[in-house]
């Protein structure tokens, strides 16, 4: 299951979430390509509780999921559904995590995406280090440039000329934190990876 990251603003994501869940104000939204559903957590379980609704998309009705008789087994938050055309399940997510997921199948979530960009390596480093690493740590301020040089070499000067291509793409904000598009355009490895990656390049020369 692949999961994006969409925008609240976005008028048929916040159509879905205002059919669904009308008083949320929140703006943490995902979104979980699938072709089926698995209706789990509806309890509240270690301080957490999931909450299911049907939206069907041609006229927004709505279609609420039961919670589970609690400690009893419910063959309907048991099974595995798969979703029929035309209707997405977004599900609130309470507790530890304050959040939207919305289910669907690709052909719906699609449209809701911007075009995949292509980075280079140095954006690659610093989108990656940005999405995975805090901006500064143990007293060093600049910590996401220096692990990344560390891993892969990178230059400072590099750095801030790949830093402002992403910001100029909206892949970063002007603050330099990552966006919901950054999110989705990132790869989901780490420095590490990269560091492999180049090392390999070299050995292959």
């Amino acid at each position: 299951m692949e999961t994006v990251h969409l925008r609240r603003s976005d008028p048929t994501v916040d159509a879905l979430i205002k059919a669904a869940f009308p008083g949320w104000t929140g703006q943490r939204v995902e979104a979980h390509v699938t072709d089926s559903v698995h209706l789990y957590g509806t309890n509240w379980d270690e301080g957490s509780r999931r909450t299911y609704v049907i939206v069907r998309l041609a006229d927004l009705a709505t279609f609420r999921i039961e919670q589970a008789p609690f400690l009893r087994r419910s063959e309907l938050h048991e099974n595995r559904y798969e979703l029929p055309e035309g209707f997405v399940v977004v599900v609130r997510r309470e507790g530890r995590y304050d959040g939207i997921e919305i289910i669907s199948a690709a052909a719906n979530i699609t449209p809701l995406l911007a075009a995949p960009d292509t980075l280079t390596e140095d954006e690659e480093i610093v989108l990656v280090a940005t999405r995975s690493l805090k901006p500064s740590y143990g007293g060093v301020s600049n910590y996401r440039f220096v692990e990344a040089r560390r891993y892969t070499g990178i230059s400072a000067g590099r750095y801030e000329v790949a830093k402002a291509s992403l910001i100029a793409k909206k892949l970063l904000n002007r603050a330099g934190a990552i966006t919901v598009e950054g999110r989705n355009a990132c790869p989901s490895h780490d420095l590490f990876h990269i560091q492999q990656k180049q090392r390999q390049a070299l050995a292959a020369l």
